[in-house]
C-alpha cells in the first residue's frame, strides 16, 4: 500500500473511532473506540502523519484521561486533571511534536470574495475528542435520552444562532453567500468530528464541567464556569483577531448554555456543528479579507 491509500486508512479509521464512542459494545475491553483509533494510529505511522514519538504522547494522553476516571484521591485527581488538561490544549493548538497532520484543502476559495481556507485532518487534536469523550465526559446511550436533547435543542437551535449570525453580518465580515462547494461532505465530516467535537469535548465536557463540579457547594454563581469555559474558548482562537474572539466567545456561552440546560455534550457538539454548517453554506466563508 502507498502513502496515499495509508493516509486514506488513517483518516477512515479515525472517523469511525469517533462515531465508535456513541456505539453500544457491551462487553468490549477495550472499547471499540480504542481499538479502531490504535488502527489508525497504526496507518498514521506507515504513511508518516505520526512518529513513534508522536505514538507515545497519545499513549500518555489517553493513559491520563483513563486515569482521571479512576482517581478517588482529591490530589491526584487534581494533578492528573491539570495534566490532561495541558495536554488537551497543547494537543488541540498542534503544539506537541510527533504529528504530521495532512492537509485536505489547500488555500481554496469556498467564497469566491472571501479569504483562501486551507483544512487539515488533525490526528492530534481528534485525540482529545476521544480521550475526554470516551473515558472522563457521559454521552447519551438510549433512543428516549436523544429523543429528549433533540426535543429541548431543536426548536431553540435557530433563536440562538440567528443572533450571532445577525452580528457578524454587521460587522462586515461575511455576507449571504449560498454555495454547495464539491467538497462539502469532507468539510461536513472533519468538521463534526474531528473540530466540534473535540472542541466541544474538552471546553465544556471537560472544564466547564470540572469547573461546575469543583464549584456546585461553593457561593458562587452558577453561570462561573459557563462564562470562563466561554471566554477560554474564545481566548484559544486569539490567532483570528480580537473581533473574532468576541464572535466565538459568544459562541462559546450559546454552546455552554446548551449543555448546561441539557446535561449533553451531544447537544453543544450538534449546535456547533449548526453554526458550522450554516456558516459554510450560507455565508462568506471563512470571513470577507
Amino acid at each position: 500500500m502507498d502513502f496515499l491509500q495509508h493516509a486514506s486508512l488513517t483518516t477512515l479509521f479515525l472517523y469511525i473511532a469517533v462515531i465508535c464512542l456513541w456505539l453500544p459494545t457491551p462487553g468490549f475491553s477495550p472499547p471499540l473506540w480504542l481499538i479502531i483509533a490504535s488502527l489508525s494510529g497504526f496507518a498514521a505511522l506507515l504513511s508518516g502523519q505520526m512518529t513513534l514519538l508522536g505514538l507515545g504522547l497519545a499513549w500518555i494522553f489517553l493513559g491520563a484521561a483513563y486515569r482521571f476516571l479512576q482517581a478517588t484521591r482529591s490530589a491526584e485527581r487534581t494533578f492528573i486533571g491539570v495534566a490532561l488538561g495541558s495536554l488537551s490544549l497543547l494537543l488541540g493548538a498542534h503544539l506537541l511534536p510527533g504529528f504530521h497532520n495532512l492537509k485536505a484543502l489547500d488555500a481554496v476559495f469556498v467564497s469566491a470574495d472571501g479569504l483562501p481556507f486551507t483544512m487539515y485532518l488533525n490526528l492530534d487534536k481528534t485525540l482529545v475528542a476521544l480521550g475526554i469523550l470516551g473515558w472522563c465526559v457521559p454521552r447519551l446511550t438510549t433512543l428516549q435520552a436523544w429523543r429528549q436533547m433533540l426535543a429541548f435543542l431543536l426548536p431553540r437551535a435557530p433563536l440562538l444562532l440567528t443572533p450571532i449570525f445577525l452580528l457578524a453580518l454587521l460587522s462586515g465580515k461575511i455576507h449571504w453567500d449560498p454555495k454547495l462547494p464539491s467538497y462539502t461532505l469532507l468539510w461536513a465530516l472533519t468538521n463534526l468530528l474531528f473540530v466540534c467535537t473535540a472542541e466541544e469535548a474538552f471546553f465544556r465536557g471537560f472544564l466547564q464541567r470540572q469547573l461546575s463540579l469543583l464549584w456546585q457547594n461553593r457561593p458562587l454563581p452558577k453561570l462561573l464556569p459557563l462564562a470562563l469555559a466561554s471566554f477560554f474558548y474564545g481566548l484559544s482562537h486569539f490567532a483570528g483577531g480580537l473581533l473574532y474572539v468576541a464572535f466565538v466567545t459568544l459562541a462559546g456561552l450559546v454552546y455552554g448554555w446548551a449543555y448546561q440546560k441539557t446535561n449533553a455534550i451531544e447537544a453543544s457538539i450538534l449546535l456547533h456543528f449548526g453554526l458550522n454548517l450554516a456558516h459554510f453554506l450560507l455565508f462568506t466563508y471563512p470571513s470577507l479579507p
